[in-house]
């Protein structure tokens, strides 16, 4: 459809209409001019309107591709303006079966294109249910790419509901090759409980403040390097308030706690959490099926008892490995078993204090209350918006490390060490960096980044760039080849921290070794080799077997089913 067949509703409307000339034409006319905040009653217009143009194309595989994607955009834009419990309503009243993911795009989608699950045909209820997985696999793409290009809006696609709006995701959908291609792509699990909490930027100035306050009297100024390593000051500073806004964030004013924790989950990063085989619907989705929903490996934050934490991931075989020696303790507990961070915790508290907005949290150890832990961190903020996320604990849970299906993090072999250690190593990241940034284009020819020492030179091959650094000689050549898209994570997330001091690098035939120190952590990055076809290794690398965490010991005289019941809470 051109914009000319759009309804319109004011004046500024149409001048917006005569200014918009899109370069993706809609295939379904009547779209309605709603604009970027539509109330209850235009929602529903909204969603009249899609149920109109999904009754046109009720099934994709009999109309237009355009119609058809069109259709697949509007659905997605409907499911912002409504709940799962109205999709649910509107199922029921159809009689149509309710999916076994209680979500508003799965509902959403498969209201309007009336996919039955639970069809008396077993086969159309298992064709519709593989069809819903694919079109919730690309509607989860469609949302992601649509909150990175066009912004987000309380935690929604920033679309407006229009021809437009419309035309923003469509183009979206091209560009990333159609409906099919996207489901494909999607290889992360959108979970919309993982929000940050909105902050005041008056309440985290103020709070800012007061952390400075608590440190004694501290002076701005302009300075430059005297005897002994001081600083000398060459001129004092008077800064106005809104300039402080840039400064809070160098001064480091968070909880140590706090900005380790962070740490740890940037670093973390290196690990590459990947969509797997593993079904996330066991029971009820067919494993041939390419659409349906995947369980992605992710990373998992192990602490053991000999003092050092880990950061691998399960449901995989070999993986890059973090071995981590804390200098500051997270826990407020002796660790006398495998335990680690919950993992959908450990997600919700990083975007929470992710970068400057570590200042604006209080970190605080709890018990375990009733849930099957050792304890708790909690984070809460003072600074939020709304007083209620005041109260709001983004924190995780510290629980047990155990699997019955044998899904457990890696670990490095305890007796593995590297053939060739180079020692420290300078300038290290700036050549790592230079190299990675031709990754991509790597990965899609299957091409390794080729790791070489030799005489006085430490070398990082890939694609048709080639950079070295300087080392103590070696006896004899080494090289090892890894995986592009490793190489590039563990290169991301090391430009992330402060580290403190030089890199040190060993090479293995199996692996690459990088360590560093950091304020609050000496950190060893295990790369495995890449071999044929670009699989990694799994030579010195295992799964870790659990130490059991002790159960408490029963008190005398009390009763034996009421120490049970209070060991497994």
């Amino acid at each position: 459809m051109s914009t000319n067949s759009k309804t319109l509703t004011s004046t500024s409307d149409v001048a917006i209409a005569a200014a918009y000339k899109p370069d993706v034409q809609l295939a379904l006319p009547n779209i309605p001019s709603l604009g970027s905040a539509p109330g209850a009653a235009d929602a529903n217009t909204w969603h009249e309107a899609t149920k109109t143009c999904a009754g046109e194309a009720i099934t994709f595989a009999d109309k237009k591709r355009d119609a058809t994607r069109q259709t697949f955009a509007m659905i997605v834009m409907d499911t912002q303006l409504h709940t799962y419990s109205f999709y649910e309503t509107k199922l029921k009243e159809a009689g149509l079966g309710l999916p076994q993911k209680k979500e508003t795009l799965t509902y959403g989608i498969a209201w309007h294109l009336k996919l039955d699950v639970s069809d008396a045909n077993k086969k159309i209820a298992t064709d519709n249910s593989k069809t819903l997985n694919r079109l919730v696999s690309a509607g989860q793409r469609l949302i992601a790419l649509g909150r990175k290009e066009l912004g987000i809006e309380r935690g929604q696609i920033n679309v407006s509901y229009d021809a437009k709006g419309v035309t923003d995701l469509l183009k979206i959908v091209i560009r990333e090759g159609g409906i099919n291609a996207m489901a494909l792509a999607n290889g992360n699990i959108v979970d919309d409980k993982l929000k940050s909490i909105v902050l005041s930027s008056d309440r985290l100035a103020s709070r800012r403040e007061g952390l400075l306050i608590g440190r004694g009297e501290i002076v701005l100024a302009v300075t430059k390097p005297g005897e002994d390593e001081n600083a000398m000051v060459t001129q004092p500073l008077s800064l106005p308030p809104e300039a402080m806004v840039f400064i809070y964030p160098q001064l480091k004013l968070a909880d140590p706690r706090i900005r380790f924790l962070a740490e740890l989950f940037a670093i973390g990063e290196a690990v590459v959490e990947e969509k797997t085989d593993h079904l996330v619907n066991p029971e009820t989705d067919d494993p041939n099926d390419a659409y349906a929903a995947r369980r992605v490996a992710s990373r998992q934050y192990v602490f053991h008892p000999d003092g050092k934490m880990t950061v691998s991931p399960i449901l995989r075989d070999t993986s890059v490995v973090i071995v981590v020696e804390p200098k500051l303790d997270l826990l407020d507990v002796t660790v006398e078993g495998h335990i680690k961070f919950q993992t959908f915790g450990r997600r919700r508290a990083a975007i929470n204090i992710a970068g400057a907005r570590q200042d604006a949290f209080d970190f605080e150890w709890a018990d375990a209350a009733e849930t099957e832990g050792v304890g708790r961190i909690k984070l809460t903020t003072p600074a939020a918006s709304f007083d209620a996320d005041k109260l709001k604990d983004v924190g995780l849970l510290i629980e047990h490390v155990r699997s019955k299906q044998g899904n457990l993090p890696l670990i490095i072999d305890p007796v593995f060490s590297p053939k060739i250690d180079l020692g420290s190593v300078r300038g290290l990241l700036d050549k790592m960096d230079a190299v990675s940034q031709s990754a991509k284009k790597m990965r899609k020819n299957d091409m390794s980044v080729k790791v070489t020492a030799e005489a006085e030179k430490l070398s990082f091959s890939g694609y048709s760039k080639t950079e070295a650094v300087q080392i103590d000689a070696v006896n004899s050549k080494a090289r090892v080849d890894v995986r592009p898209d490793d190489f590039f994570a563990v290169t991301a997330a090391i430009k992330t921290v402060e580290v403190h001091g030089d890199f040190s690098v060993a090479i293995d035939p199996d692996m690459l070794v990088i360590s560093f120190k950091t304020e609050f952590a000496h950190y060893s990055i295990h790369i495995p080799s890449a071999l044929q076809k670009m699989v990694r290794s799994n030579r010195h690398i295992m799964k870790l077997d659990p130490v059991a965490w002790p159960e408490p010991q029963a008190v005398a005289g009390a009763d034996a089913d009421a120490g049970e019941n209070t060991s497994k809470a």
